[in-house]
């Protein structure tokens, strides 16, 4: 069997309230399916991540449905066939097809938090006594959207950390008014918080801090025999200049993982690198038919 033939994904677009557009492996002939190719970049900032999906070989109908599905929810899953992971959720906000060789090449441009980034804003007062940990909570609560259709919560704007924050009390109250993205970052800004979207949820912890996951431990072979558990190569080492400031840069490969996110720690085994390292940057980028399928994750010491 290929290696590509050992691929996996699935990707589904939303069309409408329980309805999906979904292409996946064929698993009785993996070389079949269709090609997609794909590059998503995860960091830490307060800003979506953006990804780039492309699909090969749709029919023209199918392609020009897609252009009108902005704002639908794409989701990801890849990797290999006995592990296939989520790798990003987000919203469409740009599809287009165009010609590539003999064949349509169907692109989807993507934002996780997306919809949240742009349209969420509060006007909330709250009267009673509340702690910094509630108020953050309740923002991101009552940004939440609704399905205009059925009225129940649609995803998005959910909380997936919420940890370090400091105990701090407001007993009179307080307003939060504006965009959801200005309020979170109000909260943060002082109180040593740090705040990202991550596949369409909300983490927030400690500047220089990590998610409080548990640890992914990737190791290289340690013989010929010896598969090792997901790290690909050897972890690369650079100075960086951030701010004022000189770090050392330490990047490192390894296989498809939904769970190297940003914030996440990893302790790496390698001879090059060993240790604890929090992720600050995380980019999968794959193509089911070619060369790229793998993460490669930036960290700081």
């Amino acid at each position: 069997m290929s290696v590509q033939e050992d691929r996996r994904y699935r990707l589904q677009l939303q069309t409408g309230a329980g309805q999906a557009l979904v292409w996946e492996t064929n698993e009785d002939d993996p070389s079949s399916s269709l090609r997609v190719t794909f590059r998503i970049e995860k960091h830490i900032e307060p800003n979506p991540n953006p990804a780039t999906i492309s699909i090969y070989g749709l029919d023209l109908e199918t392609a020009k449905r897609i252009q009108e599905l902005r704002g639908m929810t794409v989701r990801l899953e890849a990797g290999y066939k006995e592990r296939r992971t989520e790798i990003f959720v987000g919203q469409l906000y740009q599809g287009f097809t165009s010609r590539e060789g003999n064949t349509w090449k169907t692109e989807l441009r993507s934002l996780d938090g997306g919809t949240t980034w742009h349209t969420k804003r509060l006007a909330l007062t709250v009267q009673t006594k509340t702690t910094l940990h509630d108020a953050i909570r309740t923002a991101i609560e009552q940004a939440s959207g609704r399905d205009p259709q059925t009225g129940s919560k649609v995803r998005g704007t959910v909380i997936r950390i919420l940890k370090d924050v400091p105990n701090i009390e407001f007993p009179d109250g307080l307003t939060m008014h504006g965009p959801l993205k200005d309020v979170l970052s109000k909260f943060c800004n002082g109180t040593s918080l740090g705040w990202s979207i991550q596949d369409d949820e909300i983490q927030i912890f400690a500047e220089g801090g990590d998610t409080g996951e548990e640890v992914v431990v990737l190791a290289g072979p340690k013989n010929d025999e010896d598969a090792g558990t997901g790290l690909i190569g050897s972890p690369g080492r650079s100075i960086e200049t951030i701010g004022i400031f000189l770090k050392t840069s330490i990047t490192f490969t390894a296989l498809f993982d939904g769970r190297l996110r940003p914030g996440r720690r990893v302790k790496l085994e390698s001879r090059t690198a060993s240790g604890l390292y929090t992720i600050q940057r995380a980019t999968f980028e794959g193509d089911t038919h070619g060369t790229p399928w793998y993460v490669q994750c930036q960290s700081y010491t």
